[in-house]
């Protein structure tokens, strides 16, 4: 009866054990898969911000171009107000010149 009683006490701790790898393997599988879990989360936020980062560099590139355009345009347009400016101030030069040059001369002529 001793050893029955024995055998079945062994028993016991062998279904003991048993049920304990079970259940401790599925948490140790539970805990790999909330890790994995963790890990694609983070890959994918990442990821996410990463195309996020490139998308507002090249909407900052495109509009840096933009600007370069509106800039050299704004430039040539100058250029043409000034040289425009300068034209006018050598055609106001020269009336005022030949204005000057014929006062003299009528100053001469009327002197003699």
């Amino acid at each position: 009866m001793l050893t029955k009683l024995r055998t079945k006490k062994q028993i016991v701790i062998i279904l003991l054990l048993i049920f304990a790898m079970l259940f401790s393997k599925g948490q140790d599988t539970l805990v790999r898969k909330k890790y994995l879990d963790s890990v694609k989360n983070q890959l994918a936020i990442y990821t996410v911000t990463s195309y996020t980062y490139l998308n507002m560099y090249d909407k900052s590139e495109n509009e840096k171009l933009r600007m370069q355009t509106d800039l050299e345009k704004y430039k040539r347009s100058l250029d043409y107000v000034v040289w425009r400016r300068q034209r006018e101030n050598l055609r106001i030069g020269g009336a005022f010149l030949g204005m000057m040059i014929m006062s003299f001369i009528m100053v001469v002529k009327f002197s003699k």
